[in-house]
């Protein structure tokens, strides 16, 4: 299960970096201090953090429901 657009990511982040858009949880990154809350909160683990590697961002392949969300949503065109 993806993202639901629950807002308890949102609700969680100290430093107001989550906002919900068109039901789905968006980061921004610029405030974004990696505090990983949010990443603990998420009731259906959509949110990944890595401790050794911040930057890095995972998808768990038999998680995934093929939606594309993310390769939509991705600046960089990383996602394919």
């Amino acid at each position: 299960v993806g993202c639901i657009g629950c807002g308890i990511c949102a609700k969680s982040c100290p430093f107001d970096a989550i906002h919900v858009e068109d039901k789905i949880a968006k980061i921004d990154y610029s405030k974004c201090l990696q505090c990983m809350i949010c990443v603990e909160k998420c009731p259906t683990k959509a949110i990944k953090g890595n401790l050794n590697d911040r930057k890095k961002v995972t998808i768990e392949e038999d998680k995934c429901v093929g939606c594309t969300i993310c390769k939509k949503q991705c600046k960089f065109d990383a996602i394919s």
